[in-house]
């Protein structure tokens, strides 16, 4: 049976219906929403076991080699938690982890991972790339190993250590860890930028889809074509205030229950929020495929 995760923001994930609900960790995660101390994880961590639930601690940012030896503290620490899977991007992680715990550990790239071959050698979990079209997903289907896709949320697109919006915007005129739009000059296209400073090992600037992510219909009507998928994520950043009614027609999807896709539609347009499925129905540009016409 597949699992329907998203993140945890607060004491009111813990009524969600999902599987399991994943800590972003302040320091080593990517995430630009709530996100959570040591100190904190381990509290949450048995609140949401406590719960029923999965528990899932991020930790997808790249790091550094002047901090691996804090990041492995901190895995240290980890270990002794009652947790059931860490996701992860950097690849020292495997080497902190004896291989009888891979089954625990799951990779996210965020855009590698574009063909079953590619997912067949990585030891661990993982996830698939966010960035491929709905035909490309469908040939994971083939492969000998289950895999893990992203299906609704904003997407990153890029992602910079340098403060882009300090660096372009008039002194004193931008803001850390505020969600702005980025205009294009010459379309009519506008994306989702974000530049953040949390602490000295952890900041950047992020670009995002204009749109939100929401593989759910393609879903519903093949099914069959999806019966490969270990985990469903829905990432809730920017979007606390609608997750709790998308996640419950994902949970009714997911496991196997009628659902009404005209219900996320409908929290969507009553938050102003419009949907970006276009890599859905394109070739990929990571492969340098053309567009359709």
């Amino acid at each position: 049976m597949p699992i329907l995760i998203t993140d945890y923001l607060s004491n009111e994930s813990l009524e969600l219906k999902v599987d399991g609900l994943i800590i972003n960790s302040s320091l080593y995660s990517t995430f630009n929403d709530n996100v959570f101390s040591l100190t904190e994880i381990k509290k949450i961590s048995k609140k949401i076991k406590a719960k029923g639930y999965l528990v899932i601690i991020n930790c997808d940012r790249i790091i550094p080699q002047s901090e691996i030896t804090l990041f492995y503290k901190f895995l240290d620490e980890i270990k002794k938690l009652p947790f059931d899977y860490l996701i992860y991007s950097d690849y020292s992680v495997l080497s902190f982890f004896d291989k009888s715990s891979y089954d625990k550990l799951i990779y996210d790239s965020k855009t590698l991972v574009c063909a079953k071959e590619e997912l067949e050698v990585i030891p661990t979990h993982s996830f698939i790339s966010s960035e491929l079209s709905l035909d490309e997903i469908k040939k994971f289907n083939e492969s000998k190993k289950q895999f893990c896709l992203d299906c609704f949320g904003y997407r990153q697109m890029m992602y910079s250590r340098r403060p882009l919006l300090t660096l372009v915007l008039p002194q004193g005129k931008a803001k850390t860890n505020k969600l702005y739009d980025l205009v294009e000059e010459t379309r009519d296209e506008n994306y989702k930028i974000y530049e953040t400073k949390r602490n000295k090992y952890n900041y950047g600037t992020f670009i995002y889809n204009k749109g939100v992510y929401c593989l759910f219909e393609e879903l519903k009507s093949e099914m069959n074509c999806f019966n490969n998928i270990f985990i469903f994520r829905l990432n809730s950043m920017f979007l606390s205030n609608i997750i709790k009614e998308v996640s419950l027609e994902y949970y009714k999807l997911v496991h196997g229950v009628d659902t009404n896709y005209q219900n996320i539609l409908d929290v969507l347009a009553l938050n102003n929020l419009k949907i970006d499925n276009s890599f859905l129905a394109r070739e990929s540009i990571l492969l340098k495929e053309k567009e359709d016409e």
